[in-house]
Protein backbone atom coordinates (compact mmCIF):
# COMPACT_ATOMS: atom_id res chain seq x y z
CA UNK A 1 0.00 0.00 0.00
CA UNK A 2 3.05 2.49 0.71
CA UNK A 3 3.99 1.90 -3.30
CA UNK A 4 0.53 3.08 -4.20
CA UNK A 5 0.26 5.89 -1.91
CA UNK A 6 3.57 7.17 -3.25
CA UNK A 7 2.34 7.03 -6.81
CA UNK A 8 -0.80 9.10 -5.97
CA UNK A 9 0.97 11.84 -4.10
CA UNK A 10 3.83 12.93 -6.29
CA UNK A 11 2.86 15.50 -8.81
CA UNK A 12 6.22 16.56 -10.90
CA UNK A 13 4.43 19.28 -12.93
CA UNK A 14 1.44 21.04 -14.31
CA UNK A 15 1.34 22.77 -17.39
CA UNK A 16 -0.79 23.67 -20.96
CA UNK A 17 -1.12 21.45 -23.97
CA UNK A 18 -0.80 22.28 -27.40
CA UNK A 19 -5.03 23.31 -28.63
CA UNK A 20 -7.02 21.05 -29.72
CA UNK A 21 -10.48 20.77 -31.14
CA UNK A 22 -13.25 20.43 -28.94
CA UNK A 23 -14.64 16.89 -29.82
CA UNK A 24 -11.81 14.51 -29.74
CA UNK A 25 -11.41 11.14 -31.02
CA UNK A 26 -10.09 8.59 -28.33
CA UNK A 27 -7.52 6.10 -29.04
CA UNK A 28 -7.89 4.36 -25.70
CA UNK A 29 -9.95 1.67 -25.26
CA UNK A 30 -10.49 1.05 -29.23
CA UNK A 31 -14.47 0.94 -30.19
CA UNK A 32 -14.78 -2.48 -31.26
CA UNK A 33 -13.80 -3.44 -34.81
CA UNK A 34 -16.88 -3.68 -36.74
CA UNK A 35 -17.09 -2.51 -40.84
CA UNK A 36 -20.55 -3.61 -41.30
CA UNK A 37 -22.68 -1.05 -43.07
CA UNK A 38 -24.65 0.66 -40.17
CA UNK A 39 -28.02 2.77 -41.40
CA UNK A 40 -29.21 3.85 -38.40
CA UNK A 41 -28.41 3.82 -34.39
CA UNK A 42 -29.86 4.71 -31.17
CA UNK A 43 -28.00 5.20 -27.97
CA UNK A 44 -29.73 4.68 -24.68
CA UNK A 45 -29.03 2.84 -21.70
CA UNK A 46 -30.11 -0.72 -21.93
CA UNK A 47 -28.52 -2.41 -18.63
CA UNK A 48 -29.44 -0.18 -15.96
CA UNK A 49 -25.96 0.81 -15.02
CA UNK A 50 -26.97 5.13 -16.27
CA UNK A 51 -24.36 4.83 -19.03
CA UNK A 52 -25.46 5.04 -22.42
CA UNK A 53 -25.05 2.45 -24.91
CA UNK A 54 -25.10 2.05 -28.57
CA UNK A 55 -27.53 -0.33 -30.78
CA UNK A 56 -26.37 -0.14 -34.83
CA UNK A 57 -29.07 -1.06 -37.34
CA UNK A 58 -26.92 -2.91 -39.79
CA UNK A 59 -28.62 -2.91 -43.50
CA UNK A 60 -26.04 -4.96 -44.83
CA UNK A 61 -24.24 -4.88 -48.61
CA UNK A 62 -27.28 -7.23 -50.15
CA UNK A 63 -30.47 -9.14 -48.51
CA UNK A 64 -30.73 -10.88 -46.09
CA UNK A 65 -28.16 -8.24 -44.45
CA UNK A 66 -25.97 -8.76 -41.57
CA UNK A 67 -25.79 -9.35 -37.70
CA UNK A 68 -27.21 -6.24 -35.83
CA UNK A 69 -24.69 -4.67 -33.38
CA UNK A 70 -25.24 -3.54 -29.48
CA UNK A 71 -22.45 -1.88 -27.43
CA UNK A 72 -22.34 -2.10 -23.74
CA UNK A 73 -21.20 1.84 -22.00
CA UNK A 74 -18.34 0.64 -19.66
CA UNK A 75 -18.29 3.37 -17.54
CA UNK A 76 -14.90 4.90 -18.01
CA UNK A 77 -14.66 6.05 -21.71
CA UNK A 78 -15.16 2.93 -23.53
CA UNK A 79 -17.64 0.21 -25.42
CA UNK A 80 -17.73 -3.41 -25.48
CA UNK A 81 -19.17 -5.40 -28.41
CA UNK A 82 -22.06 -8.11 -26.28
CA UNK A 83 -24.04 -8.85 -29.51
CA UNK A 84 -23.43 -12.12 -29.37
CA UNK A 85 -24.45 -12.89 -25.58
CA UNK A 86 -26.94 -10.09 -25.72
CA UNK A 87 -29.08 -9.91 -28.86
CA UNK A 88 -31.44 -12.14 -30.75
CA UNK A 89 -28.71 -13.85 -33.20
CA UNK A 90 -30.27 -13.13 -36.75
CA UNK A 91 -29.50 -11.72 -39.66
CA UNK A 92 -31.36 -9.21 -40.87
CA UNK A 93 -31.51 -6.10 -43.73
CA UNK A 94 -32.38 -3.53 -40.94
CA UNK A 95 -33.28 0.09 -41.83
CA UNK A 96 -34.41 1.27 -38.75
CA UNK A 97 -33.86 1.12 -34.71
CA UNK A 98 -35.96 2.54 -32.01
CA UNK A 99 -35.52 2.44 -28.10
CA UNK A 100 -38.13 2.85 -25.60
CA UNK A 101 -39.85 1.00 -22.68
CA UNK A 102 -42.75 -0.91 -24.10
CA UNK A 103 -44.05 -2.97 -21.64
CA UNK A 104 -43.55 -0.86 -18.94
CA UNK A 105 -40.91 -2.84 -16.70
CA UNK A 106 -38.32 -0.11 -16.43
CA UNK A 107 -36.04 -0.77 -19.37
CA UNK A 108 -35.72 -0.23 -22.68
CA UNK A 109 -36.79 -2.67 -25.55
CA UNK A 110 -35.78 -2.51 -29.16
CA UNK A 111 -37.83 -2.33 -32.42
CA UNK A 112 -35.87 -3.28 -35.43
CA UNK A 113 -37.29 -1.75 -38.84
CA UNK A 114 -36.42 -4.29 -41.54
CA UNK A 115 -36.40 -4.97 -45.09
CA UNK A 116 -39.49 -5.73 -47.54
CA UNK A 117 -39.96 -9.76 -47.16
CA UNK A 118 -38.55 -9.72 -43.96
CA UNK A 119 -40.43 -10.03 -40.37
CA UNK A 120 -39.51 -6.68 -38.32
CA UNK A 121 -38.33 -7.65 -34.72
CA UNK A 122 -39.12 -6.77 -31.01
CA UNK A 123 -36.98 -7.41 -28.46
CA UNK A 124 -37.64 -7.52 -24.60
CA UNK A 125 -34.96 -6.58 -22.37
CA UNK A 126 -34.78 -8.84 -19.31
CA UNK A 127 -33.13 -5.38 -17.88
CA UNK A 128 -29.91 -6.40 -17.55
CA UNK A 129 -29.51 -5.83 -21.72
CA UNK A 130 -30.36 -8.96 -22.64
CA UNK A 131 -32.86 -9.13 -25.39
CA UNK A 132 -35.58 -11.95 -26.71
CA UNK A 133 -37.23 -11.77 -29.84
CA UNK A 134 -40.89 -11.50 -29.29
CA UNK A 135 -42.02 -10.23 -32.59
CA UNK A 136 -43.99 -13.44 -33.12
CA UNK A 137 -46.68 -12.86 -30.32
CA UNK A 138 -46.07 -8.83 -29.96
CA UNK A 139 -45.74 -7.00 -33.55
CA UNK A 140 -47.79 -7.49 -36.43
CA UNK A 141 -46.46 -8.13 -39.74
CA UNK A 142 -45.15 -5.31 -41.83
CA UNK A 143 -44.80 -5.88 -45.85
CA UNK A 144 -42.82 -2.64 -46.66
CA UNK A 145 -39.17 -1.89 -46.31
CA UNK A 146 -38.28 -0.27 -42.73
CA UNK A 147 -36.10 2.99 -43.33
CA UNK A 148 -37.57 5.39 -40.17
CA UNK A 149 -38.94 4.41 -36.69
CA UNK A 150 -39.68 6.09 -33.69
CA UNK A 151 -41.35 5.02 -30.39
CA UNK A 152 -43.68 7.71 -28.68
CA UNK A 153 -46.91 7.92 -27.01
CA UNK A 154 -48.95 9.01 -29.90
CA UNK A 155 -52.36 8.74 -28.09
CA UNK A 156 -51.58 9.77 -24.50
CA UNK A 157 -52.88 6.17 -22.82
CA UNK A 158 -48.83 6.26 -20.92
CA UNK A 159 -47.22 3.54 -22.58
CA UNK A 160 -44.62 3.88 -26.12
CA UNK A 161 -46.39 2.86 -29.78
CA UNK A 162 -44.31 2.59 -32.52
CA UNK A 163 -44.40 5.12 -35.63
CA UNK A 164 -42.70 2.67 -38.72
CA UNK A 165 -42.70 4.32 -41.74
CA UNK A 166 -46.40 4.79 -42.55
CA UNK A 167 -47.62 2.24 -40.30
CA UNK A 168 -49.17 3.17 -37.07
CA UNK A 169 -48.46 0.61 -34.61
CA UNK A 170 -50.68 1.35 -31.31
CA UNK A 171 -49.43 -0.51 -27.73
CA UNK A 172 -51.78 -2.15 -25.26
CA UNK A 173 -49.63 -1.02 -22.79
CA UNK A 174 -48.63 -4.57 -21.72
CA UNK A 175 -46.15 -4.47 -24.79
CA UNK A 176 -48.47 -5.91 -27.66
CA UNK A 177 -48.95 -3.87 -30.91
CA UNK A 178 -52.16 -3.30 -33.17
CA UNK A 179 -51.85 -1.92 -36.66
CA UNK A 180 -54.20 1.22 -36.82
CA UNK A 181 -52.67 2.41 -40.02
CA UNK A 182 -55.97 2.27 -41.79
CA UNK A 183 -57.58 4.24 -39.23
CA UNK A 184 -54.63 6.31 -37.76
CA UNK A 185 -52.81 6.97 -40.48
CA UNK A 186 -53.15 9.39 -43.61
CA UNK A 187 -54.00 7.19 -46.89
CA UNK A 188 -51.09 6.45 -49.36
CA UNK A 189 -47.66 5.86 -48.53
CA UNK A 190 -44.49 7.68 -47.44
CA UNK A 191 -41.26 6.94 -49.11
CA UNK A 192 -39.48 8.37 -45.80
CA UNK A 193 -35.86 7.29 -45.01
CA UNK A 194 -36.03 9.77 -41.95
CA UNK A 195 -38.17 11.06 -39.42
CA UNK A 196 -38.40 13.38 -36.20
CA UNK A 197 -41.53 13.49 -33.82
CA UNK A 198 -42.71 16.53 -31.64
CA UNK A 199 -45.48 18.81 -31.31
CA UNK A 200 -45.13 21.09 -33.67
CA UNK A 201 -48.54 22.93 -33.82
CA UNK A 202 -48.29 24.01 -29.69
CA UNK A 203 -51.84 21.54 -29.04
CA UNK A 204 -49.51 19.02 -26.34
CA UNK A 205 -50.07 16.16 -28.97
CA UNK A 206 -47.07 14.59 -30.36
CA UNK A 207 -47.12 15.08 -34.62
CA UNK A 208 -44.72 13.75 -37.20
CA UNK A 209 -42.18 14.79 -40.29
CA UNK A 210 -41.19 12.80 -42.25
CA UNK A 211 -38.05 13.43 -44.62
CA UNK A 212 -38.34 12.33 -48.46
CA UNK A 213 -35.01 11.12 -50.12
CA UNK A 214 -36.41 13.30 -53.32
CA UNK A 215 -35.72 16.28 -55.39
CA UNK A 216 -39.75 16.98 -55.96
CA UNK A 217 -41.56 15.37 -53.52
CA UNK A 218 -41.80 17.73 -50.20
CA UNK A 219 -41.44 15.86 -46.53
CA UNK A 220 -44.55 14.97 -45.02
CA UNK A 221 -46.09 16.35 -41.90
CA UNK A 222 -48.81 14.53 -39.76
CA UNK A 223 -50.75 16.15 -37.25
CA UNK A 224 -51.95 14.11 -33.85
CA UNK A 225 -55.66 15.00 -33.14
CA UNK A 226 -54.23 13.80 -29.76
CA UNK A 227 -55.85 10.36 -29.97
CA UNK A 228 -53.29 9.04 -32.03
CA UNK A 229 -55.17 9.76 -35.31
CA UNK A 230 -53.10 12.17 -37.96
CA UNK A 231 -54.21 14.18 -40.65
CA UNK A 232 -51.46 15.09 -43.19
CA UNK A 233 -50.63 18.98 -43.19
CA UNK A 234 -47.66 18.52 -45.06
CA UNK A 235 -49.25 21.88 -47.23
CA UNK A 236 -47.71 23.61 -44.08
CA UNK A 237 -44.18 23.01 -45.26
CA UNK A 238 -42.36 25.13 -47.87
CA UNK A 239 -40.53 22.82 -50.39
CA UNK A 240 -38.91 19.49 -51.39
CA UNK A 241 -35.17 18.79 -49.71
CA UNK A 242 -33.58 15.41 -50.41
CA UNK A 243 -33.78 14.05 -47.10
CA UNK A 244 -31.51 10.36 -46.65
CA UNK A 245 -31.67 9.92 -42.79
CA UNK A 246 -32.67 10.77 -39.79
CA UNK A 247 -32.83 14.89 -38.41
CA UNK A 248 -34.50 16.32 -35.63
CA UNK A 249 -37.05 18.95 -34.45
CA UNK A 250 -36.02 21.62 -32.20
CA UNK A 251 -36.64 25.04 -30.98
CA UNK A 252 -33.67 26.75 -32.65
CA UNK A 253 -34.69 30.46 -32.65
CA UNK A 254 -36.00 30.47 -28.83
CA UNK A 255 -39.25 31.08 -29.36
CA UNK A 256 -40.69 28.53 -28.16
CA UNK A 257 -42.01 26.10 -30.53
CA UNK A 258 -40.13 23.22 -32.74
CA UNK A 259 -38.35 24.43 -36.05
CA UNK A 260 -36.51 22.12 -38.22
CA UNK A 261 -33.23 21.19 -39.97
CA UNK A 262 -33.83 19.22 -42.89
CA UNK A 263 -29.83 18.04 -44.11
CA UNK A 264 -29.54 17.04 -47.84
CA UNK A 265 -27.33 14.52 -49.57
CA UNK A 266 -25.34 16.46 -51.96
CA UNK A 267 -27.81 19.42 -52.38
CA UNK A 268 -28.84 22.37 -50.23
CA UNK A 269 -29.84 21.62 -46.84
CA UNK A 270 -32.67 23.57 -45.14
CA UNK A 271 -33.44 25.45 -42.24
CA UNK A 272 -37.55 25.76 -41.63
CA UNK A 273 -38.92 28.06 -38.70
CA UNK A 274 -42.24 27.57 -36.93
CA UNK A 275 -44.92 30.05 -36.66
CA UNK A 276 -45.99 28.37 -33.43
CA UNK A 277 -49.28 26.82 -35.20
CA UNK A 278 -47.19 23.90 -37.22
CA UNK A 279 -46.93 26.20 -40.46
CA UNK A 280 -43.33 26.33 -41.84
CA UNK A 281 -41.11 29.34 -43.15
CA UNK A 282 -37.77 28.66 -44.90
CA UNK A 283 -35.58 30.63 -43.37
CA UNK A 284 -32.24 29.16 -45.07
CA UNK A 285 -31.30 32.17 -46.88
CA UNK A 286 -31.01 34.34 -43.76
CA UNK A 287 -29.66 31.72 -40.79
CA UNK A 288 -28.00 29.09 -42.27
CA UNK A 289 -24.53 29.10 -43.59
CA UNK A 290 -24.95 27.97 -47.68
CA UNK A 291 -24.01 24.20 -47.31
CA UNK A 292 -24.02 21.52 -50.11
CA UNK A 293 -22.27 18.59 -48.69
CA UNK A 294 -22.89 14.78 -48.42
CA UNK A 295 -24.96 15.02 -45.29
CA UNK A 296 -27.19 11.76 -44.48
CA UNK A 297 -28.48 12.66 -41.06
CA UNK A 298 -27.83 15.13 -38.66
CA UNK A 299 -29.01 15.75 -34.81
CA UNK A 300 -29.44 18.59 -32.59
CA UNK A 301 -27.57 19.18 -28.87
CA UNK A 302 -26.44 22.62 -27.17
CA UNK A 303 -22.99 21.13 -27.39
CA UNK A 304 -21.17 23.85 -26.01
CA UNK A 305 -23.79 24.30 -23.12
CA UNK A 306 -24.52 27.75 -23.67
CA UNK A 307 -28.44 27.39 -23.61
CA UNK A 308 -29.14 26.86 -27.57
CA UNK A 309 -29.30 24.29 -29.76
CA UNK A 310 -26.52 23.36 -32.09
CA UNK A 311 -26.39 21.46 -35.39
CA UNK A 312 -24.38 18.26 -36.04
CA UNK A 313 -23.99 17.08 -39.37
CA UNK A 314 -23.37 13.39 -40.13
CA UNK A 315 -21.78 13.62 -43.28
CA UNK A 316 -20.62 10.57 -45.99
CA UNK A 317 -22.83 7.61 -46.14
CA UNK A 318 -21.10 5.40 -48.99
CA UNK A 319 -18.95 9.15 -49.95
CA UNK A 320 -16.49 10.25 -47.25
CA UNK A 321 -16.79 13.49 -45.80
CA UNK A 322 -16.20 16.18 -43.02
CA UNK A 323 -18.34 16.05 -40.60
CA UNK A 324 -19.13 19.95 -39.30
CA UNK A 325 -21.01 21.18 -36.46
CA UNK A 326 -22.89 24.74 -37.01
CA UNK A 327 -22.89 27.01 -33.69
CA UNK A 328 -26.25 28.40 -32.58
CA UNK A 329 -25.70 32.43 -31.77
CA UNK A 330 -28.97 31.80 -29.77
CA UNK A 331 -31.38 33.84 -32.56
CA UNK A 332 -31.38 30.71 -34.37
CA UNK A 333 -28.68 31.98 -37.02
CA UNK A 334 -25.70 29.51 -37.36
CA UNK A 335 -22.33 29.52 -38.70
CA UNK A 336 -19.86 26.81 -38.99
CA UNK A 337 -17.43 26.15 -36.25
CA UNK A 338 -14.44 25.14 -38.23
CA UNK A 339 -12.44 24.39 -34.75
CA UNK A 340 -14.87 22.42 -33.23
CA UNK A 341 -14.40 18.98 -35.19
CA UNK A 342 -11.30 16.88 -35.74
CA UNK A 343 -10.23 17.03 -39.05
CA UNK A 344 -11.70 13.24 -40.08
CA UNK A 345 -13.50 12.19 -43.25
CA UNK A 346 -15.98 9.32 -42.72
CA UNK A 347 -18.58 7.67 -44.26
CA UNK A 348 -21.08 8.38 -41.54
CA UNK A 349 -24.88 7.09 -42.35
CA UNK A 350 -26.11 8.04 -39.15
CA UNK A 351 -25.35 9.36 -35.89
CA UNK A 352 -26.48 10.84 -32.73
CA UNK A 353 -25.63 13.16 -29.61
CA UNK A 354 -25.20 11.89 -25.97
CA UNK A 355 -23.89 12.43 -23.12
CA UNK A 356 -21.75 8.91 -22.87
CA UNK A 357 -19.62 9.68 -19.96
CA UNK A 358 -21.76 11.16 -17.68
CA UNK A 359 -19.28 14.74 -17.39
CA UNK A 360 -22.88 17.21 -18.31
CA UNK A 361 -22.15 17.65 -21.76
CA UNK A 362 -22.55 15.95 -25.36
CA UNK A 363 -20.94 13.86 -26.82
CA UNK A 364 -21.20 12.08 -30.60
CA UNK A 365 -21.28 8.66 -31.91
CA UNK A 366 -21.50 8.14 -35.47
CA UNK A 367 -22.63 5.03 -37.38
CA UNK A 368 -20.07 4.43 -40.50
CA UNK A 369 -20.90 2.43 -43.71
CA UNK A 370 -18.53 -0.19 -44.41
CA UNK A 371 -15.76 1.53 -41.97
CA UNK A 372 -15.05 1.91 -38.09
CA UNK A 373 -17.91 3.55 -36.15
CA UNK A 374 -16.35 6.21 -34.34
CA UNK A 375 -16.90 8.23 -30.76
CA UNK A 376 -16.60 11.69 -30.30
CA UNK A 377 -16.54 13.12 -26.90
CA UNK A 378 -16.64 16.26 -25.82
CA UNK A 379 -14.07 18.64 -24.05
CA UNK A 380 -15.82 21.07 -22.43
CA UNK A 381 -15.45 19.09 -19.23
CA UNK A 382 -13.09 16.35 -19.64
CA UNK A 383 -10.45 13.73 -18.64
CA UNK A 384 -8.20 11.72 -20.93
CA UNK A 385 -4.99 10.01 -20.77
CA UNK A 386 -3.18 9.78 -24.19
CA UNK A 387 -1.12 6.95 -23.61
CA UNK A 388 -0.76 4.14 -20.52
CA UNK A 389 1.19 4.46 -17.67
CA UNK A 390 3.95 2.16 -17.83
CA UNK A 391 6.71 1.34 -15.47
CA UNK A 392 9.92 3.87 -15.01
CA UNK A 393 8.14 6.13 -17.17
CA UNK A 394 6.18 9.66 -16.97
CA UNK A 395 1.96 9.63 -17.41
CA UNK A 396 0.16 12.80 -18.52
CA UNK A 397 -3.23 13.35 -17.70
CA UNK A 398 -4.96 16.14 -19.58
CA UNK A 399 -8.16 17.69 -18.13
CA UNK A 400 -10.24 19.93 -20.43
CA UNK A 401 -12.48 22.99 -19.57
CA UNK A 402 -14.40 24.92 -22.37
CA UNK A 403 -11.78 24.20 -25.01
CA UNK A 404 -10.98 27.19 -27.71
CA UNK A 405 -14.34 29.65 -26.54
CA UNK A 406 -14.20 30.05 -22.52
CA UNK A 407 -11.99 31.88 -19.86
CA UNK A 408 -9.42 29.95 -18.01
CA UNK A 409 -10.32 27.53 -15.48
CA UNK A 410 -9.13 25.63 -12.46
CA UNK A 411 -9.52 22.28 -12.05
CA UNK A 412 -9.13 20.34 -8.64
CA UNK A 413 -7.76 16.63 -9.58
CA UNK A 414 -8.57 13.52 -7.94
CA UNK A 415 -7.43 9.92 -8.07
CA UNK A 416 -8.16 6.70 -6.63
CA UNK A 417 -6.31 2.97 -6.86
CA UNK A 418 -9.01 1.23 -6.09
CA UNK A 419 -12.03 -0.42 -8.33
CA UNK A 420 -15.03 1.79 -9.61
CA UNK A 421 -18.31 1.22 -8.14
CA UNK A 422 -21.88 2.15 -9.76
CA UNK A 423 -22.29 5.37 -10.86
CA UNK A 424 -23.75 7.47 -8.12
CA UNK A 425 -25.04 11.23 -7.99
CA UNK A 426 -23.20 14.04 -5.97
CA UNK A 427 -26.00 16.78 -6.02
CA UNK A 428 -24.74 19.98 -7.31
CA UNK A 429 -21.54 18.36 -8.46
CA UNK A 430 -22.03 15.23 -11.29
CA UNK A 431 -22.00 11.37 -11.33
CA UNK A 432 -18.20 9.64 -10.36
CA UNK A 433 -17.56 5.80 -10.70
CA UNK A 434 -15.00 6.68 -8.04
CA UNK A 435 -15.18 5.15 -4.52
CA UNK A 436 -15.25 8.61 -2.91
CA UNK A 437 -13.57 7.28 0.03
CA UNK A 438 -10.86 6.02 -1.69
CA UNK A 439 -10.12 9.64 -3.78
CA UNK A 440 -6.36 11.38 -3.25
CA UNK A 441 -6.44 15.21 -4.01
CA UNK A 442 -3.17 16.03 -6.40
CA UNK A 443 -3.81 19.77 -6.27
CA UNK A 444 -5.18 22.56 -8.88
CA UNK A 445 -4.50 22.96 -12.20
CA UNK A 446 -5.12 25.98 -14.69
CA UNK A 447 -6.75 25.52 -18.29
CA UNK A 448 -5.13 27.56 -20.78
CA UNK A 449 -8.10 30.17 -21.80
CA UNK A 450 -6.64 29.38 -25.64
CA UNK A 451 -7.08 25.92 -25.65
CA UNK A 452 -8.67 25.16 -22.55
CA UNK A 453 -6.32 22.23 -21.36
CA UNK A 454 -4.17 21.57 -18.65
CA UNK A 455 -1.93 18.59 -18.03
CA UNK A 456 -0.51 16.53 -14.87
CA UNK A 457 2.34 14.41 -15.22
CA UNK A 458 3.54 11.68 -12.54
CA UNK A 459 6.52 9.18 -12.75
CA UNK A 460 5.45 5.55 -12.59
CA UNK A 461 8.38 3.90 -10.33
CA UNK A 462 10.05 1.18 -12.07
CA UNK A 463 8.87 -1.29 -9.54
CA UNK A 464 7.67 -4.27 -11.01
CA UNK A 465 5.03 -4.13 -7.67
CA UNK A 466 3.04 -1.77 -9.52
CA UNK A 467 2.53 -3.91 -12.64
CA UNK A 468 -1.64 -3.80 -12.97
CA UNK A 469 -2.17 -1.24 -10.32
CA UNK A 470 -5.76 0.55 -11.49
CA UNK A 471 -6.15 4.43 -11.68
CA UNK A 472 -8.91 6.10 -11.40
CA UNK A 473 -8.78 9.73 -12.52
CA UNK A 474 -11.42 12.65 -12.18
CA UNK A 475 -11.44 16.54 -11.89
CA UNK A 476 -13.56 18.83 -10.38
CA UNK A 477 -13.89 22.09 -12.37
CA UNK A 478 -14.47 25.08 -11.36
CA UNK A 479 -17.03 27.42 -13.66
CA UNK A 480 -19.27 30.39 -13.60
CA UNK A 481 -16.99 32.77 -11.05
CA UNK A 482 -16.66 29.98 -8.92
CA UNK A 483 -19.85 29.71 -8.36
CA UNK A 484 -20.29 25.95 -9.96
CA UNK A 485 -18.24 22.84 -9.48
CA UNK A 486 -18.82 20.28 -12.14
CA UNK A 487 -17.60 16.69 -12.67
CA UNK A 488 -15.34 15.43 -15.65
CA UNK A 489 -15.56 12.19 -16.99
CA UNK A 490 -13.99 9.61 -15.08
CA UNK A 491 -11.29 7.58 -16.84
CA UNK A 492 -9.72 4.14 -16.02
CA UNK A 493 -6.25 3.36 -16.43
CA UNK A 494 -4.48 0.25 -15.37
CA UNK A 495 0.06 -0.08 -14.95
CA UNK A 496 1.75 -1.57 -17.94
Amino acid sequence: MHRSAALVLTLLSAGSLAAQAQFFAPTRPAMATDLNPEFKLAVGDVNGDLFPDIVCANMGGTVPGVQNTLYLNDGLGGFVDVTATHLPQVVDWTGAVALGDIDHDGDLDIFFGNGQGQASRLCANDGTGHFTDVSAAQLPPMTRTIYCAKMVDIDHDGDLDIIAREKVLVNDGLGFFTDMSSTNAPPGTVNAWGMAVGDVNGDSHVDVMFGINSNTVPPVLWLNDGTGVFTNASANLPSAVYVGGDFQLGDLDFDGDLDVFLQAYARPSKLWLNDGLGVFTDATATNLPALTEFTFASSLGDIDLDGDLDIILINGANVAGQTRILRNNGQGVFAVDPTAVPVATMASSCGDVADLDLDGDLDIVFGNWNAQNVVWLNQHRHCYAAAAPTLGNPYTVTFSSQPGYGPSTAVLVAVSIFPPGPAQLLPNYGYTVLQVNTVVSLGIGLTSASNGQSSFVMPIPNDPGMSGLALLWQGVVVEQQGLVLSLTNAFGDQVQ
